[in-house]
């Protein structure tokens, strides 16, 4: 329950990051993409400021709306498809997951700092950079008050959001409102050797197979990964971190840079990047093409 409420930067709704450019042609870095963003920014501040600050009950889709409005001009500069009504759907669910119900009597609602919320999410869009786990990102860190729960410690609840310090990520709820308990450290994995025999268990989409990082599992042993040759193996491990693993072909190939044509998850060189459109682009445009 903690892990699904608290400010998650792990991903949820595939969004995007780190952008380069604006633009379709390979990205690059330049002033007037930043004076682009910013010219947005403040026209859309302009916009908040003339609705004024938002009820309870309206904040949560004035939120949806302001991101995907900041967010649009970015997916049409950069040349991928765009659905607003969809972007506008799925992000006003994705954001009634991060706050308890605004009609609930234990639940105190900030005007103030719903403002400021969106402020600094047309800011923050309108930028066209960033990641898609853009919840936990400082720039957003406002947004955690807006909505939060009054039950004190040891009162009881039925949800994390009931909680007063939930926006915070210092309670819990198992029944009545509990100080946060962080992870249990756990000792340093013992990987098996090159050579030994492996088994591949593969879970919610995660593969283990106990081999070290720069091993993969055959399916019977722990094998070196390599830049080039064959990639069937069943967690498509085998290639070096320069490379991926080609599904058409079921071979490694080198990873590409931003801006160039792509051919799925994980071509892409720069980490904070995603196949979006046939193209490796700034993570926070995957948000566009969904």
């Amino acid at each position: 329950m903690a892990l699904v409420w608290r400010w998650w930067a792990a991903g949820l709704l595939v969004v995007v990051g780190g952008v380069a450019s604006c633009s379709s042609s390979p990205l690059h870095r330049g002033s007037h993409v930043s004076d682009a963003g910013q010219e947005r920014a403040e026209e859309d501040a302009s916009a908040i400021d003339a609705e004024g600050d938002p009820s309870a009950v309206d904040f949560i889709p004035r939120l949806a709306g302001t991101i995907c409005q900041s967010l649009a001009p970015c997916c049409e500069q950069a040349g991928v498809p765009n659905d607003s009504e969809a972007c506008t759907r799925d992000m006003t669910t994705f954001v009634g997951y991060r706050y308890p119900d605004p009609r609930s009597p234990i639940t105190a609602y900030d005007a103030g700092a719903a403002s400021a919320c969106l402020q600094a999410a047309a800011e923050y869009f309108a930028a066209c950079a960033g990641t898609d786990a853009f919840w936990g990102m400082p720039a957003l860190s406002v947004c955690r008050n807006v909505l939060h729960g009054t039950r004190a410690f040891g009162e009881t609840c039925q949800s994390d959001g009931e909680c007063a310090g939930f926006g915070d990520g210092n309670v819990d709820c198992n029944g009545h409102c509990i100080a946060h308990l962080p992870p249990t450290v756990s000792p340093p994995p013992q990987y098996l050797s090159l050579g030994d025999p492996c088994q591949v268990s593969s879970n919610l989409e995660i593969c283990v197979s106990g081999c070290a990082p720069d091993a993969y599992c055959d399916g019977a042993h722990c094998m070196a990964r390599h830049a080039a040759g064959s990639c069937i193996d069943p967690c498509e491990f085998a290639c070096a971190d320069v490379s991926y693993c080609d599904r058409l072909r079921r071979e490694c190939a080198p990873k590409v840079a931003d801006g160039e044509v792509c051919a799925g998850s994980g071509a892409c060189l720069n980490p904070d990047s995603l196949c979006v459109a046939g193209r490796c682009r700034p993570r926070l445009l995957s948000l566009c093409a969904n």
